[in-house]
């Protein structure tokens, strides 16, 4: 089983964004907060979804409101991977 990366959620991020054109996943966007990326609570939510199709499991939301930025998620959905 290969990890969940940082690509992957990139694609799914601008999956997620559309024809948004104040969103830019530019170089460090992975330390930026989702909200000052643009993308509302919503939109997180949507995003959590596509990665839980995408790893084939459902993320635990009690540990999720922790996570703030894509760096944070990738390393989140890595370690349910591992465990």
């Amino acid at each position: 089983m290969t990890q969940f990366s940082l690509g992957e959620l990139k694609q799914i991020m601008r999956q997620v964004a559309g024809d948004d054109d104040t969103i830019e996943l530019v170089d460090g966007f992975e330390t930026r907060t989702f909200e000052d990326l643009g993308y509302d609570s919503l939109a997180l939510l949507e995003i959590v979804h596509h990665v839980e199709r995408s790893c084939g499991r459902k993320l635990p939301d009690s540990e999720l409101g922790d996570i703030t930025t894509p760096k944070e998620l990738v390393e989140f959905v890595g370690e349910l991977e591992r465990a």
